[in-house]
């Protein structure tokens, strides 16, 4: 905690001092309650996310900072953590250099970018951040490419470690989004990552699709997410989740071991002010793991959040 408030003082006294604007400071915070028939999992009062966000944006470069913080007793999550440079060129080319999101799935990190209390399963499997470099291409407003290199250990890949290898090509119109995403590492237990999704917007609802294949020693898998978001007013959205895989289940999972498994999620989301929104949703779930019969989890999440 020490490192962190020197890191936070260091990068304000710099930015009174310099002569443009003070440094960009904002966060959010999502506290819950979380009732579950999975007694492994954490229940009752949860500080499920939380983050401090510090940037700043001098003429065509930028700097952000997040230091995230969850748990029961509070601590750092450096799985959502960012720290990046960036720079663009012009309004087709960009880089960034550090610690950033992965553009890979359907759901974001942030607790505020997504619509129900928790991100779903298939996020559980993919990368939430990586460390390296991103240099992005617009060939036009619609048509973008983005090329990675990065370190999934971030312990330096000069010192023996393997890259990751990756890109996103994204076409885009009015009401539609569509993107296909891929990581490739030469390590066997890392494997590769093949992603695949789409936005379809209407007038009063839209629909993420998304479909990620994973290579790895000795399994391949894959998981699917169906999401439909529909606006009840101008302050009520109801969302419903529906997704499936076969993969071994990792982080925020509920189960562990290989298997089928299949999760669904309901709940409207209240927006009480710009930056407070209300969420309670339901989900079941039912596995089916490698020697064992299979079993059905219920849990309900109620979350408030408020930031940006």
């Amino acid at each position: 905690m020490k490192t962190i408030f020197w890191m936070i003082l260091g990068f304000y006294s710099v930015s009174i001092l310099a002569d443009d604007k003070i440094l960009n400071v904002h966060g959010f915070i999502d506290p819950q309650i979380q009732v579950t028939s999975n007694h492994i999992l954490k229940q009752g009062f949860v500080l499920n996310d939380s983050a401090l966000i510090l940037s700043k944006e001098i003429s065509s470069a930028t700097f952000q900072l997040d230091l995230p913080f969850s748990g029961g007793p509070l601590a750092f999550n450096s799985l959502k953590s960012q720290a990046y440079v960036g720079y663009a060129h012009s309004d087709r080319l960009s880089w960034k250099l550090g610690k950033f999101d992965a553009p890979i799935g359907v759901e974001s990190n942030k607790a505020t970018q997504i619509e129900f209390t928790r991100q779903g399963l298939t996020y559980s499997l993919l990368p939430t951040s990586l460390t390296g470099a991103t240099i992005q291409y617009s060939f036009e407003p619609s048509i973008s490419l983005a090329v990675i290199v990065a370190d999934p250990r971030n312990s330096g890949v000069l010192s023996g470690g393997s890259y990751d290898l990756g890109g996103r090509l994204d076409l885009s119109t009015n009401t539609k989004k569509f993107w296909i995403a891929g990581m490739y590492n030469a390590d066997s237990n890392i494997g590769t990552i093949f992603d695949f999704g789409a936005t379809l917007n209407f007038s009063e609802s839209k629909l993420d699709l998304g479909f990620s294949y994973f290579i790895t020693a000795p399994l391949n898998y894959g998981s699917v997410i169906a999401k439909w978001i529909a606006s009840v007013s101008t302050a009520v959205d109801l969302g419903a989740r529906l997704e499936f895989s076969n993969a071994a289940l990792t982080r925020s999972a509920s189960v562990s071991g290989h298997g089928n498994t299949v999760q669904a999620t309901i709940g409207p989301q209240w927006r009480l002010t710009d930056e407070l929104k209300m969420k309670i949703d339901y989900s079941p779930g039912r596995s089916a793991l490698d020697g064992e019969s299979s079993r059905t989890t219920h849990t309900v999440n109620l979350a408030c959040v408020f930031g940006t």
